[in-house]
């Protein structure tokens, strides 16, 4: 353990606070879905967590590929809450945003700016993101676009008929 003096910088205690949200969100449900799952299996009951748990002790090997797939998940949640965060601090330049499915691991923002507002924000929250490693494994991508670009995508992608207002969250 760390000691470190308290500084305040309202932009990493909110950094922060998204990575802790998301990591107490993601193991408060894998907590709920182990405690339903022991419950079952003392009363006969064998649900996929069992099944799970039988095939890691049959075929080990084979739950590599699994347990990729369930870190990328998390990976994806903790990077979607920092970015939320991020996209709610600068709400008042924001008219809508949406993500829409990530793939090949990028997480691809459509971003609608109001009149008149700065990218520069956006654009530094990118740079600064693109110099850390994770970047090239998990590529952040802001596309901004005009409302009628917006709403032409809203007919091709099913994601964007859900568009999220600043301020509201997202439950991708």
């Amino acid at each position: 353990m760390e000691v470190r003096p308290i500084k305040r910088d309202s932009r990493e205690d909110e950094t922060y606070a998204a990575f802790y949200s998301a990591l107490e969100e993601h193991f408060s449900e894998a907590t709920s879905k182990v405690s339903e799952s022991k419950n079952l299996f003392s009363l006969g009951v064998y649900d996929d967590l069992f099944k799970f748990i039988e095939k890691a002790q049959k075929d080990p090997l084979s739950l590599i590929s699994v347990k990729i797939d369930h870190e990328v998940e998390a990976i994806h949640k903790m990077l979607s809450g920092m970015v939320n965060s991020f996209l709610k601090k600068h709400s008042e330049s924001i008219k809508c945003s949406t993500r829409i499915n990530h793939f090949n691991n990028a997480l691809y923002y459509y971003i609608v700016l109001k009149d008149g507002a700065n990218k520069r924000p956006f654009l530094k929250f990118l740079f600064d993101y693109e110099s850390k490693p994770i970047s090239s494994k998990f590529p952040i991508v802001f596309d901004f676009v005009s409302e009628e670009v917006f709403q032409e995508l809203a007919n091709d992608y099913d994601a964007v008929k859900d568009a999220r207002v600043p301020g509201s969250s997202d439950s991708q």
